[in-house]
């Protein structure tokens, strides 16, 4: 008899992970359909995004590393989760992110949270590239059942990945070949060639967003949009500035903000009321498409703020993002100042990249 049972139960198991390999579902609803990041190079010159020393993580929207096309991407800092997939209902699982590249021997943990308050984690060292996540999690279950993701599917969670510090700097960084040109907006990939800020394009990295009011300026690094995902229209906030963007009042918490744009990889703050309280930095900080679920997925973050504690803490939750002396004066047409120092674009000379040759 109990044979007969295993055997139904093993039967049971096996349906139950090829029925889940089969389906999920991508999701941009959240996130627009713009999404978070995007590729800006032309089919013809395009290259899978790779990782670098400032971002060793890249995530792509679809599988096999967005299969080699234009798409929508996220460069991920070390220490900061990043959700890539959520159970909404009925075991139906909604994707953001479905691949993945990170630079050899760096660590990624794999995390699920966070509705009832719980988180579980899982950690795999070794692996640089991951074609499907989805199918990785079935074919190494280990990390699939450490974090629930392929099974009890009932629950309401939010699957988040984050690529840890590395100790030794020098020995994790040392596969990435050394580029031969400037990156002007943007840092050596992996590859050898230069990997562009959002919105930022070229060989070099040299061309500036065509749409720049919605990317963030030296005079105003940090921009905040009332929707996820850089949607709707943004507020321009100046360097070492607090901005609102977030309250709790009447046991409610309210968003004025949903989104940041950071320039570059200026240092960003968050703050409880401002210096009288709590205050958290993030460096190198990055873009971040939604700052609900930023801190509900980076506890490390929200916790010191009480940002994650009970909403009938009143509270207002500020954000800034760095000044840098040095790029004041650089020319917003012919400097770039995205290492922190003015460096002149093609074409441009001058103390502060200001003259056109």
């Amino acid at each position: 008899m109990k044979s007969k049972i295993l055997v139904v139960f093993v039967l049971f198991l096996a349906v139950e992970v090829i029925f889940h390999r089969q389906h999920g579902t991508c999701f941009a609803s959240e996130f627009g359909v713009n999404g978070p990041h995007r590729t800006k190079r032309s089919t013809n010159s395009f290259r899978i995004p790779q990782p670098t020393a400032e971002f060793p993580l890249v995530l792509y929207a679809g599988d096999n590393y967005n299969n080699g096309t234009e798409g929508i991407i996220h460069r991920s800092r070390p220490g900061e989760y990043r959700v890539w997939a959520r159970t909404i209902q009925d075991g139906i699982q909604e994707f953001l992110f479905r691949s993945l590249l990170v630079l050899p021997g760096w660590k990624l943990t794999f995390q699920a949270c966070c509705p009832s308050g719980n988180s579980w984690t899982s950690s795999v060292s070794n692996v640089s590239n991951i074609s499907s996540l989805h199918y990785f999690m079935f074919d190494h279950l280990r990390i699939g059942e450490g974090i629930f993701y392929t099974q009890w599917l009932h629950w309401i969670q939010e699957f988040s990945v984050k690529v840890d510090h590395c100790e030794d700097f020098t020995s994790c960084t040392k596969n990435i070949t050394t580029c031969s040109q400037t990156c002007y907006f943007g840092s050596c990939g992996l590859d050898g060639t230069c990997q562009c800020k959002d919105g930022y394009s070229g060989d070099q990295c040299e061309k500036r967003p065509s749409n720049a009011e919605i990317y963030p300026s030296l005079a105003y690094p940090l921009l905040l949009f009332p929707q996820a995902s850089f949607q709707g229209d943004p507020v321009k906030v100046s360097p070492d500035v607090y901005q609102e963007f977030a309250k709790n009042t009447e046991n409610i918490r309210k968003f004025t903000y949903l989104s940041a744009r950071i320039l570059f990889t200026r240092t960003v703050s968050f703050s409880r009321n401002k210096e009288n309280d709590q205050v958290y930095e993030v460096s190198p900080g990055s873009d971040i498409p939604n700052l609900q679920s930023f801190f509900a997925s980076n506890m490390d973050f929200g916790t010191p703020l009480w940002f994650n504690y009970a909403t009938t803490i009143d509270s207002v939750f500020y954000i800034k993002v760095a000044g840098n002396s040095q790029c004041t004066s650089c020319s917003d047409v012919g400097g770039s100042c995205y290492a922190g120092q003015c460096v002149c674009l093609p074409g441009y000379n001058g103390t502060f990249c200001e003259q056109k040759i």
